[in-house]
């Protein structure tokens, strides 16, 4: 990872961080660290999220997605075709209408997290900044431990207005929506601020 001034992660990684415990947190952080900066052939669901995006930004039909399981290497067609079914069948039924998610972030000392949701979706009229996550399969995630990234989704600057728009985690690989339907409180900020410390102190520690 790039020499730079301030610690910049993705949400996805710190979910991924938020979702773990003890000695794994420390595994995480040092990879992270260690990475290079961002390659795009190193992303496995680059290309299933792209065309999630380009299906709801131009009202296609999700069926069109199948056609990607052809597109990607072998190793991947099995965990593509699973994904692509499970989110099929979350949309199935649903009314849903795309808009511009806008750009986010949230900071906390040297700690900077790109927090832009990947869709903005109104399902069946109601307003989501949804996050895709994909590796529901190998983490555990559900709402109990989702709520500190909600929390920080919701704490973020964001370029839209955001009082009305609920922040959401989708679990791909169980096909549920977690969104954020609470109020913003103190405890749920000190939480999110000591995982972000754990973090900081990790990372300047490694």
């Amino acid at each position: 990872m790039a020499n730079i001034d301030f610690i910049e992660v993705g949400l996805t990684q710190f979910i991924d961080f938020t979702v773990k415990s003890s000695t794994a947190r420390v595994t995480h952080v040092r990879k992270i660290k260690n990475q290079e900066d961002y390659q795009p052939a190193f992303d496995y669901w680059k290309q299933l999220r792209e065309e999630i995006i380009n299906a709801h930004q131009n009202e296609l039909s999700l069926d069109g997605l199948n056609y990607l399981i052809e597109q990607v290497d072998a190793k991947k067609q099995k965990n593509y075709a699973e994904a692509i079914s499970r989110y099929q069948k979350f949309f199935r039924k649903k009314q849903v209408q795309w808009f511009d998610p806008g750009k986010s972030f949230w900071v906390f000392k040297d700690l900077h997290i790109r927090s832009s949701a990947d869709l903005g979706l109104n399902i069946n009229g109601e307003p989501y900044l949804v996050k895709l996550y994909f590796k529901g399969k190998t983490e555990k995630v559900d709402k109990r431990n989702t709520r500190i990234a909600l929390a920080l989704m919701r704490a973020s600057r964001n370029t839209l207005q955001l009082r009305k728009i609920k922040p959401a985690v989708l679990n791909i690989q169980k096909a549920t929506l977690y969104p954020f339907t609470e109020k913003l409180t103190n405890d749920m900020k000190l939480a999110l601020e000591a995982d972000a410390d754990n973090f900081i102190f990790l990372w300047n520690n490694l």
